[in-house]
């Protein structure tokens, strides 16, 4: 889901694709000026990925951690939109316009059960070492990720995987048309045995929500 873009011979190293660190540039650069990228990327010793091969989960996960540590009171927007930024550059990019076309027409049901089949597809570029299941249940998408290799455990306070979130809820919205949601319901950083996403049209308490169209 980070990225559509590499490889799939690579999918067996415990990488993620570039955009998980690559959007994070344009809000740290609203937010907190030119070069605050740089900066985290100076302290860290990651160089700026090219965009065109996958990138190490360590530095990704010490990218997105150093961000949390530096810079927490603005750490969660900045991941929410980052996460705005992956999904948008995935459906801009990745999803062949016959296929959002196809999406937009079909019965809701099936076009969220493509979608999730197609994230579930290529869940190795942003799972890393982690593994991905997935299920619907009550119109709702579960989405399921044990080991989460961006799962925060270090920070405090301790932090939910709001990245994740962001680009799920924004992925479903952009792609079928329709605003959505998403909640994490439980967290890795948070002492849960897994990372789990759950996506829907209905309104959470404390959710993260996709475009409104």
């Amino acid at each position: 889901m980070a990225d559509m873009s590499v490889n799939e011979p690579l999918r067996k190293s415990p990488r993620i694709g570039p955009n998980a660190i690559l959007q994070l540039e344009e809000p740290l650069d609203r937010m907190l000026g030119q070069g605050a990228l740089a900066q985290i990327l100076k302290i860290t010793r990651v160089a700026m990925p090219s965009g065109k091969e996958m990138v190490p989960q360590e530095d990704v996960g010490l990218v997105h951690h150093t961000m949390w540590r530096l810079f927490p009171e603005q750490a969660g927007t900045l991941s929410d939109r980052a996460g705005v930024g992956t999904a948008r550059y995935i459906a801009a990019n990745r999803i062949p316009k016959a296929a959002r076309v196809m999406l937009r027409i079909l019965p809701r049901v099936w076009a969220e059960r493509m979608l999730t089949k197609a994230i579930s597809d290529h869940a190795w570029t942003f799972c890393g070492s982690g593994a991905l299941d997935t299920r619907r249940e009550n119109g709702e998408i579960h989405f399921m990720l044990r080991e989460n290799p961006l799962a925060d455990k270090v920070t405090q306070p301790p932090h939910r995987c709001i990245w994740h979130a962001a680009v799920f809820a924004e992925l479903f919205s952009l792609v079928l048309g329709r605003p959505y949601y998403c909640k994490e319901v439980s967290c890795c950083a948070l002492g849960a045995e897994l990372c789990h996403f759950v996506v829907s049209r209905d309104r959470p308490t404390g959710h993260f929500k996709g475009l409104q169209l």
